[in-house]
């Protein structure tokens, strides 16, 4: 098995960042280095040829001595050597005067001989010497090119050009003009100074950028990471949805919305997990307490009403089991309500005519209507689909949205009751023009047992809505202090079918 490497991703990221740099920068320094070296050298090898053209023009006019000299027999070749370079040392000096540190000789092809150099105290004892076969010199007997390089010549490196000399059509000889290397690399050390300088500024700069840029994507990814713990902890702060105000690169933008998007998403499914949970443990609990509460509450019903029936005509004891059988009656009512939410409705829908439901809780809330001076404006659209659900279940939740809706008009008011066709299903709304329902409220009233009122039980709503859940719909409110509030339950269609 191959062990991982110790290296995270950033450094790698920096590794190559910094090879890749460091090879541009080599390569730009390289290119501009080769850019001023033979510009240099080119203006070096420039200078030697003029001086050569210069030493040609005189020496010209000497080629006819120098030939005699070279021919005489009757001296030999070391004082025929001598005696040129004595003709020839002035004229060379003069010449080499005009451009310091370079040197300047003539190579006699008859005698296989330096015969003239200058300047003396320098070059002096190159007279007389021959040229080794592989000198580069020699190439330019055999039909080489004019020499114009630098070239290991003499004694060291130097920088030299070369030209034949021709007497009567004929090369006899060359001549040459030179200056040492190290003067070459003195006009270049200049220019490297100012190219490591300048490639040196450019690795600080690119360093430092790439710094940043690390330090931009570590910075990123520990937000990042503080966001995934803070979620992980179920506490999440969301501070992900800010930080494109906080500096965080716009590259990290579209990663940080996904994770805002799944995050939301994540608490969301975590809330409905620890509802359906708490859905569940609160459904037994209900079960087991409605099942032992209903049978001794029918006992203490009928008991009431057989004491009513039989007992004396008093209308103070009939007024108290009036009483006993309206409070039997409310808590039946609200054991119902518990039902809604704790029973299991899976497989027990049927199509319900929601105008049919609609109708036969007016019916029942019409005297409560009255009593609480509200008017009831309703529009029901004509042919609405019938929707698959419990007709009873589906009553109490009207039946709780009008409740609540007097309830917030203790002056009266208005209702205003609507039902149509709308997004695939049955849409119905309840309008109420009571006080409405405060902010600071608003996200909590569809919680279990959460109430204001001095008497609630905090049921009605949240069976409504654990409801229309149920049947895959949705309920939803818009209110306004002071103006009043309206509910929207908007539930599928479950059948083709149409009501008559």
């Amino acid at each position: 098995m191959r062990s991982k490497s110790p290296y995270s991703l950033t450094r790698r990221l920096g590794l190559v960042f910094v090879i890749t740099l460091l090879l541009i920068v080599a390569q730009l320094g390289y290119v501009k280095y080769a850019r001023i070296s033979d510009r240099i050298l080119e203006d070096e090898l420039n200078t030697l040829q003029n001086i050569v053209y210069r030493f040609e023009a005189d020496l010209s006019g000497l080629l006819d001595v120098i030939h005699k000299i070279e021919t005489d027999e009757s001296l030999d070749r070391e004082d025929r050597v001598l005696a040129i370079n004595t003709l020839l040392q002035p004229v060379a000096e003069l010449h080499v005067a005009e451009a310091p540190s370079s040197a300047l000789g003539y190579y006699s092809r008859h005698l296989e001989a330096v015969v003239a150099a200058s300047p003396w105290d320098e070059m002096g004892d190159t007279l007389g010497v021959t040229l080794e076969p592989d000198h580069p010199s020699e190439q330019l007997y055999s039909g080489g090119p004019i020499q114009r390089h630098i070239s290991e010549v003499l004694r060291g490196h130097v920088a030299r050009y070369a030209r034949l000399v021709y007497w009567q059509g004929h090369p006899v000889g060359h001549t040459w003009a030179s200056i040492p290397i190290e003067v070459y690399y003195s006009k270049l050390t200049p220019a490297i100074t100012r190219i490591s300088l300048v490639l040196l500024i450019a690795i600080a700069s690119f360093t430092l950028l790439l710094r940043f840029v690390l330090k931009e994507i570590t910075r990123s990814t520990e937000t990042l990471g503080e966001e995934m713990d803070s979620l992980a902890s179920g506490s999440p702060t969301y501070a992900h949805q800010a930080t494109t105000d906080h500096g965080v690169p716009v590259e990290f933008h579209p990663l940080f919305r996904r994770f805002a998007q799944m995050s939301k998403r994540v608490q969301r499914l975590t809330n409905e997990l620890a509802q359906s949970t708490r859905l569940a443990a609160f459904g037994e609990l209900a079960t087991v307490i409605v099942h032992d509460i209903k049978n001794p509450l029918a006992a203490i019903t009928a008991t009431a009403q057989l004491g009513k029936i039989t007992a004396p005509e008093s209308a103070k004891c009939q007024e108290r089991f009036e009483h006993i059988i309206e409070a039997s009656e409310e808590l039946d009512n609200y054991l119902k309500k518990l039902l809604v939410i704790a029973k299991d409705r899976e497989g027990c829908g049927e199509p319900v005519s929601i105008a049919s439901v609609i109708k036969n809780t007016l019916y029942l809330w019409e005297p409560m209507l009255d009593r609480n001076d509200v008017r009831l404006e309703v529009s029901i659209a004509d042919a609405l689909p019938p929707v698959t659900a419990d007709r009873a279940a589906l009553q109490q939740v009207f039946l709780n949205l009008l409740k609540n809706a007097v309830e917030a008009m203790p002056s009266g008011g208005k209702i205003v009751l609507a039902a149509a066709q709308r997004r695939d299903g049955v849409q119905i709304s309840i309008l109420d023009t009571g006080h409405g329902i405060p902010e600071d409220i608003q996200p909590s009233i569809f919680e279990k047992f959460f109430t204001t009122k001095d008497q609630g039980t905090g049921v009605g709503l949240a069976a409504a809505h654990a409801f229309v859940s149920e049947l895959g719909g949705e309920i939803w409110f818009e209110s306004t202090s002071g103006e009043g509030t309206t509910f929207y339950l908007q539930l599928p269609v479950r059948s083709s079918s149409v009501e008559g």
